[in-house]
């Protein structure tokens, strides 16, 4: 594929993509992120896990709510 724009020549470089189903596991999600995370540019997940990751302000509970979501890493 040739691409120019205004005469000059555009560089391509390699898109890495990752997609991979790990079946509601917080483990395997956490795994796949730590070994993969600087080896892809994109990671596509199905099914995350997702647990409790932080306490949240509450109007109702003086010690916070939980909040939910997939793992945190240091890439993203």
């Amino acid at each position: 594929m040739n691409n120019t724009t205004k005469g000059h020549k555009s560089t391509f470089r390699t898109l890495r993509i990752l997609s991979f189903n790990v079946g509601r596991s917080w483990e395997t999600t956490t795994s796949v992120l730590g070994q993969y995370a600087n080896h892809y540019d994109i990671i596509l997940f199905q099914e995350p896990g997702w647990r409790g990751v932080r306490k949240q302000p509450s109007t109702r509970n003086p010690e916070g709510d939980t909040a939910y979501g997939p793992p945190l890493n240091e890439s993203w």
